[in-house]
């Protein structure tokens, strides 16, 4: 494999693509605007954004969203002032997108609601960014009007709701806030634009994460941190790092889209000339919607991967032995040809794996999995058993969703890669780490400038010559990193030994173990494992047992210590996320450790308290 890394006197590590001081992309574009009204001139009567309905995907061209751009763009310049920040506060649908981009041609900034933000969050959002506008689904109009009813200050004056059914719009006008509805404003209007003000240094939105600490805190994206993140993106393409994308491409969007990764993947789709289906907005229903929608790229988190890999064996199973007997033989030999750089092997695609695919549509090329770490046997599983690439990235919200990239084309997939183009990276010794290893530091155009009116926070996140502070440990060994911790997760047990519970989190995952929390209390030397494993009749000491041998192979392949076997469990027989009504999991489905730790405290306590 080539070289694709350079490393300078000072530590610096860069991909050997790296650029900085982005000026535009190949086209010219400096705004995500730009972008897309670059595209739209060239492909303006192609299917650009789908919807289903009555189990059919219903176009939009790129022409037809442009007109309702305008005119949403015109109406919200009789609301809004220029660089004022407005909500958008719904499921991913194509009125999101709308939204987004009528807001740039009203040289505004965005700042997006997750869907699945609690009562506090939005309250705290809304009157943080003193926002007095916002875009809304009919349903979140129905939970913004309660979070507003049972708040004692707001700014919000106007809202636009995307669907007509809404039937509360007296009580929004009794908090003498204004009720629009997009489809009127789509009929009506009359567009009469602003003259566009916007350029790279402008700020696009504010993106408020909890990440996993369940405190929102709103990130500052400018346009240029899109840009260049947009372009990285192409500039690996050209060395067959990533997945190349052209305007024959279909994508399914249900990742959140105030999710900065989904947005980065909806804009450089956009930008080739794409298209984009929306699934319903039920996770219920997301099967259904592949097979409507036949996507050729997707992106997912690897809680989504790993419901994908247990429906699967699901469905084998029920077949029966033999047919699983036959399963897993040709997994096997498919596996071998991928490690050798084969996706497909037509005999056995066609005899066994598309089946598996066609229940995702039958045309996903590539996937690309981000937010955590994936499991390596979940990785080799769907690359066999739906033929299509898939590489990690890792990120955060704070480097517009990407930091490093694993190459297509790599075979060592126990790792996040190499860094994306747009930034460099450096480690910063850690207590207890060797020469190695060190928390990851980021610097580049990609890299935000600070988090909305927290100057206390922006002191943390930068070092005094500006790198941006990820939180993470990572380790740099044989041309790649791969992370091995959190700085806050990190801690030390009775014994003074070191423990990264992520680390130990990503070995263990895996066949019985379906999610996995490593942790311990003060005082006690032991770690403990809160396990979720939904095996029907199974019990906590062979689940326990289960985790303990699999940790000696761990410890005989010198991939972990022995200390860092868990002795004690607590078998959960549902995940994370049906506990305390979904709390426990941040918006992008991450596990927030402290709220699960806080939650399961007592049973902790008495498991760790026997011998």
């Amino acid at each position: 494999m080539e070289k694709r890394t350079n490393k300078n006197k000072f530590g610096e590590i860069s991909h050997t693509n790296f650029l900085e001081n982005i000026e535009c992309l190949q086209n010219g574009s400096k705004t995500l605007l730009e972008v897309f009204s670059s595209t739209c001139q060239k492909y303006e009567n192609k299917n650009f954004l789908g919807t289903i309905k009555d189990n059919k995907l219903i176009w939009q061209t790129f022409s037809e969203i442009n007109i309702k751009i305008q005119k949403l763009s015109t109406f919200l310049n009789s609301i809004l002032q220029e660089n004022a920040i407005f909500g958008i506060f719904s499921v991913n649908r194509y009125e999101w997108i709308v939204s987004e981009l009528a807001g740039y041609m009203s040289n505004c900034i965005n700042c997006p609601l997750y869907s699945t933000f609690g009562p506090d969050a939005v309250n705290l959002i809304i009157n943080e960014t003193e926002m007095t506008v916002c875009c809304v689904s009919g349903d979140k109009a129905e939970s913004l009007l309660d979070i507003l009813l049972s708040s004692k200050k707001h700014f919000l004056k106007d809202i636009i709701i995307f669907d007509d059914d809404f039937n509360r719009e007296n009580e929004f006008l009794d908090l003498e806030i204004n009720v629009h509805y997009i489809s009127q404003i789509f009929l009506e209007t009359e567009i009469n634009l602003r003259s566009n003000k916007l350029d790279l240094n402008s700020l696009a939105t504010i993106c408020y994460t909890s990440g996993t600490s369940g405190i929102p805190k709103g990130v500052q994206i400018t346009h240029k941190n899109f840009i260049a993140n947009i372009s990285a993106f192409f500039r690996g393409q050209t060395k067959n790092e990533m997945y190349r994308v052209s305007d024959s491409e279909v994508y399914l969007s249900y990742l959140p889209l105030a999710h900065i990764m989904e947005r980065i993947v909806v804009h450089v789709i956009t930008s080739v000339g794409g298209s984009i289906g929306f699934y319903r907005g039920n996770p219920k229903k997301i099967e259904n919607d592949y097979l409507i929608v036949r996507p050729t790229f997707i992106i997912a988190v690897p809680r989504v991967l790993n419901i994908f890999k247990q429906k699967i064996e699901e469905g084998v199973a029920e077949r029966g032995k033999l047919s699983k007997f036959i399963f897993n033989i040709a997994l096997k030999i498919k596996m071998w040809l991928q490690c050798r750089g084969s996706v497909k092997c037509w005999p056995l695609d066609s005899l066994i794996f598309n089946k598996i695919s066609n229940k995702f549509g039958g045309r996903i090329k590539a996937c690309l999995c981000g937010s955590a770490a994936l499991s390596h046997n979940v990785l080799t599983f769907l690359k066999a058993t739906m033929s299509m690439r898939i590489f990690q990235g890792y990120g955060q919200t704070e480097t517009t969703g990407a930091t490093t990239l694993c190459p297509l084309d790599g075979d060592n997939f126990d790792n996040v890669g190499i860094p994306y183009p747009s930034c460099k990276i450096k480690l910063s010794p850690v207590d207890g780490h060797d020469k190695y290893s060190g928390e990851l530091l980021v610097k580049g155009d990609n890299v935000t400038k600070g988090y909305f009116k927290r100057p206390e926070l922006n002191a943390e996140l930068f070092t005094e010559d500006n790198w941006l502070k990820t939180g993470d440990i990572a380790r740099f060994y044989n041309g790649v990193f791969k992370i091995i911790g959190r700085t806050k997760d990190r801690f030390k047990t009775g014994h003074g030994e070191y423990i990264e519970p992520e680390k130990i989190e990503t070995l263990l995952t895996g066949g019985l173990i379906q999610d996995i929390i490593i942790t311990t209390l003060k005082g006690y030397d032991k770690l403990l494992a809160l396990v979720v494993c939904g095996k029907e009749g199974i019990q906590e000491k062979e689940v326990l047992d289960y985790l303990i041998k699999k940790g000696n192979k761990l410890v005989d392949d010198k991939k972990m210590n022995r200390y860092e076997i868990p002795s004690h469990i607590i078998l959960l027989k549902k995940g994370f996320d049906t506990f305390d009504g979904g709390k426990l999991l941040s918006p992008t489905a991450k596990k927030i450790r402290v709220k699960i730790e806080k939650f399961f405290y007592e049973d902790i306590k008495r498991a760790l308290s026997k011998k």
